[in-house]
């Protein structure tokens, strides 16, 4: 009987791999089933429908003149009128009027009287200083005649026009001072 050899293959060769090292990081697991899992994903298809909405809008012209004119895009224009016509419908139809109209007499001009009063300007101070005086004269009112204000049609829809009027920026500055207005006579002989 003859001997038998066995030979063994090289540790490392050319054509071997060195073996591969385990990954320190496991991979991570898959999402859950529920509503977790479809938020990315419906925050995507919302993301494009805005945007599909806001190149259909641009072709609106009512839509395009006031995009304009605010510099927001078209889908936010279409939404804050949807919104401030739901506004006026609920005001003028008498559902939560009241809160609604104090909502609105309190919110925004909070928020503007407190910027007027970091900036320091005067006519801002005065012209929303003004507006607080008006409307606390007007709750004194309000809360004093509540068995008349029952007699009154439409009275908060009229408040909620007023309290616009107080709060649009056109509304509520003061007026120039006039100009000085110099005599004919004056610059008639100036050399």
């Amino acid at each position: 009987m003859g001997s038998t050899t066995t030979v063994l293959p090289p540790a490392f060769s050319k054509w071997s791999a060195p073996p591969k090292k385990p990954d320190p990081t496991p991979p991570p697991p898959p999402p859950p089933p529920g509503l977790l899992s479809a938020i990315p994903q419906a925050l995507k298809e919302g993301k494009n429908t805005y945007n599909d909405l806001n190149k259909n809008l641009a072709e609106a012209p009512i839509i395009m003149e006031l995009a304009h004119l605010t510099k927001m895009p078209h889908a936010n224009v279409l939404i804050y009128l949807i919104v401030s016509a739901l506004y006026v419908i609920l005001v003028a139809c008498g559902f939560y009027a009241g809160f609604l109209t104090f909502a609105l007499a309190y919110a925004w001009p909070m928020v503007q009287s407190l910027r007027a009063a970091e900036s320091l300007k005067k006519e801002d101070v005065q012209s929303w200083l003004s507006y607080w005086v008006i409307i606390s004269s007007q709750t004194l009112f309000e809360y004093g005649g509540k068995s008349l204000l029952n007699l009154l049609p439409f009275y908060y829809f009229f408040k909620m026009v007023f309290i616009l009027w107080l709060i649009i920026p056109y509304s509520n500055k003061p007026d120039p001072p006039p100009a000085k207005k110099e005599e004919p006579s004056k610059w008639a002989y100036k050399k």
